[in-house]
This record gives structure tokens, C-alpha cells and sequence, in this order.
């Protein structure tokens, strides 16, 4: 009857008292050999738990094990709460706060790798008929002005800084798609949508046309 904030730290209590107790059971059973207890199952009031004791576990190996179920996840548009209750019915999941805290940080380093710019779309200096400002040399080309003020409404992300990441995979993959020497052709697309009676949103895409026919699919046009 108890909430299942107060079961999930009734149920932690119970794997680190089974985990402190593991050393004092090895020796009184003369286990001296190098030994690891992996994972506890449990049946509790008709409900299937698992403890993972993930010490020794090879790092690098969880990394991509939760890489490979972050990109499912988006790929087949499966929520957070979709997951969740898979790994309530699948104890052996990993649990939804593990998967998610592993996303934010797949979305860090992809900030620093490839950050993502906000800036302000302003029109400056003399009216034009729609009163918006222009520069005054020539009333067709609207000035933009990049500003660090709270009203932004736009964001981009560098050719630049997408190609430093593209290219290597494009050199080391097989068969590679770029070689010494090859010239880097690409190709810049935009599309539009009315959002609203005063606002439109442009979405700008980006692809490699070294890559052949591969273009022509939506994971090769970078945002």
C-alpha cells in the first residue's frame, strides 16, 4: 500500500545490504577466486524485480549498449513513458532514468561538437512600405542584425562545424566516400511553412553529394 517512491527505496535498501554481505558469504563458502554477483532476480507480490550489480562491468560496452537503445528510441518514436512501462514489464531493460540521463549526455557532447547559435532577424534603419526598417541603400535587401538580446528567433548550426564531424566518417568508412583530394561538393536546400498570420519558420538542410544516391534519404540531409 506503500507509494512506489517509498517501494524503489525499500527495494535499493534491500541491493545494498545483499551487495555489502556478498564479501563475508564468498569467504565463509572459501570462494577465493575472483567472483562477481551480477544480478538478483526477485518475485514480489506477483511482480518481477531485478537487481543489476553492474560493478566490473565493462564501461565502454553499457555506453553502447545505451547508445544502441537511445537510437531506437528516436528512430521508432518510442516516448520516455513507452519505456518506462517496457522496463516495468521487462525488468532486464535498463531502467528509463539510466537511458534518459545517458541522452542528456549524448546532447551535450553533440552541443560542443556541434553547437546550435541563437540570434534576432530585426530590420534596421529606414521604412519600407510593410513599415518594416530597412538600410536605406536599397530597399528590396533587409538587413540582419545578429543580437545577443532575449527576443531571438532563429538558430543555426555552422557548415563548419558539421563538416568536422562528417568528413572524418566520411574518409575512415567503407567503401570511403571522400578521398585525398576529392573536391567536397554541397548542396543547400531550404523549405518554409506558415506558423500562425505573422510568422513563418525556414528550416535550411545541408548534404554531401559525394555520397551518391544516399542523398536522396533523410538521415544524409543535415540540419
Amino acid at each position: 500500500m506503500i507509494s512506489k517512491s517509498q517501494q524503489n527505496k525499500r527495494l535499493t535498501a534491500l541491493a545494498t545490504e545483499i551487495q555489502g554481505n556478498l564479501e563475508s558469504v564468498f569467504e565463509k563458502n572459501q570462494l577465493h577466486a575472483d567472483v562477481m554477483l551480477k544480478s538478483v532476480d526477485l518475485k514480489i507480490s506477483m511482480q518481477d524485480v531485478q537487481f543489476i550489480f553492474s560493478n566490473g562491468e565493462d564501461p565502454v560496452a553499457f555506453s553502447q549498449h545505451c547508445n544502441s537503445i537511445v537510437r531506437t528510441c528516436d528512430e521508432h518514436l518510442i516516448s520516455r513513458e513507452a519505456y518506462r512501462q517496457l522496463a516495468a514489464i521487462n525488468p532486464k531493460l535498463i531502467r528509463e532514468y539510466i537511458i534518459e540521463k545517458h541522452r542528456h549526455k549524448i546532447t551535450n557532447s553533440m552541443k560542443l561538437r556541434i553547437p546550435i547559435t541563437l540570434f534576432s532577424v530585426e530590420c534596421n534603419q529606414s521604412h519600407n512600405d510593410d513599415g518594416c526598417q530597412t538600410n536605406g541603400e536599397d530597399d528590396d535587401l533587409l538587413r540582419l542584425e545578429f543580437t545577443d538580446s532575449q527576443n531571438r528567433n532563429g538558430a543555426f548550426r555552422t557548415i563548419v562545424s558539421l563538416l568536422h564531424t562528417l568528413v572524418p566518417f566520411l574518409v575512415s568508412c567503407d567503401p570511403p566516400v571522400l578521398k585525398n583530394g576529392d573536391t567536397l561538393k554541397l548542396r543547400l536546400s531550404g523549405d518554409g511553412r506558415q506558423v500562425g498570420r505573422s510568422q513563418s519558420h525556414v528550416l535550411m538542410t545541408m548534404c554531401v553529394l559525394n555520397e551518391g544516391e544516399a542523398v536522396l534519404t533523410p538521415n544524409k540531409q543535415y540540419t
